[in-house]
């Protein structure tokens, strides 16, 4: 039997990591953030190892791993602890793994970068917009 996980519970124990690292920053909360566009814009990855090969190709160290562990992701996988790759058969998909990564951004906060049928999940997103264009996404966690 193949267990798929939620996005959130597939990437909770990094983001737990990640909001031991952010509890020290003085960052404020913002639990309905607006994506910020950007003037690049981004493609569409028939597979998510066109997008982790993209990713690399923008600058990323990513030591790929596809797991398909994602649930709503038509294909998911890592690169090292600190991003994930999911891509999409559709927006639907793509907006409900993105609307259950939300949920958990006032407690660990969500750090995202969106294309038309993808999502790169980790607080070093917004870093690969230039290249990959897509929108930012994030929801800093409450202090």
């Amino acid at each position: 039997m193949n267990r798929r996980l939620s996005p959130a519970r597939a990437l909770l124990p990094m983001l737990l990591i990640g909001a031991g690292l952010v509890g020290c920053s003085s960052s404020t909360s913002d639990a309905e953030a607006t994506p910020t566009p950007t003037s690049v814009e981004a493609v569409s990855y028939g597979t998510v190892q066109e997008f982790a090969d993209a990713l690399e190709a923008a600058g990323a160290d990513c030591r790929f791993e596809q797991t398909n562990a994602v649930t709503n992701a038509a294909e998911s996988g890592s690169c090292g602890s600190s991003l994930t790759l999911m891509t999409f058969t559709g927006t639907e998909s793509r907006d409900a793994s993105i609307e259950d990564l939300k949920s958990f951004g006032s407690v660990i906060g969500t750090y995202l970068l969106v294309g038309p049928n993808w999502v790169l999940n980790g607080e070093g997103s917004a870093e690969y917009k230039d290249a990959l264009g897509g929108t930012v996404v994030t929801v800093d966690p409450e202090n």
